[in-house]
């Protein structure tokens, strides 16, 4: 059995893992259904509540999957960027006030830069709902392993 009370990596790191249990999809479910009722009870609006939705799922996704998930930080700061480019990009197609195209390349290097930011950000809350999924994990069965460490 693998020790579950340490996060995958030597440094410390708590990311999204690549495989789920129980106790995780209940943690990130309860997680989603926080951040919805917080945005909800602030009348966000719908289109904007979307956009946070994919923003923390594509972090999430980033975490797992870019550098084989062995550098959370970097992942979650390079999907950050990106996706505010891109989403600057689709505003500016499809929006009614979206920048000129004389403003677009300086606007994308600043949503890089900001979405860099805003993507480490993110993986922070992303890591530290993984974390409490763990805890969860070791109060409701301590001597299961973690579903994405390897069997010793």
């Amino acid at each position: 059995m693998a020790n579950t009370a340490t996060p995958t990596d030597s440094a410390g790191l708590f990311s999204a893992p690549r495989k789920f249990d129980l106790s995780t999809m209940l943690v990130v479910t309860t997680a989603y259904a926080a951040v919805f009722a917080l945005l909800r009870a602030i009348n966000f609006p719908a289109m904007a509540t979307l956009i946070v939705a994919a923003f923390f799922t594509s972090v999430a996704l980033g975490q797992a999957i870019l550098f084989g998930a062995k550098h959370p930080r970097r992942a979650s700061a390079l999907v950050g960027s990106a996706f505010f480019v891109i989403v600057l990009i689709a505003y500016s197609l499809v929006g009614p006030y979206g920048p000129t195209p004389d403003e677009l390349p300086s606007m994308i290097v600043l949503n890089s830069v900001f979405g860099a930011f805003w993507g480490y950000l993110g993986g922070v809350i992303v890591g530290f709902v993984f974390m409490v999924a763990h805890g969860v994990r070791l109060v409701f069965s301590p001597n299961e392993s973690r579903p994405d460490l390897p069997e010793e």
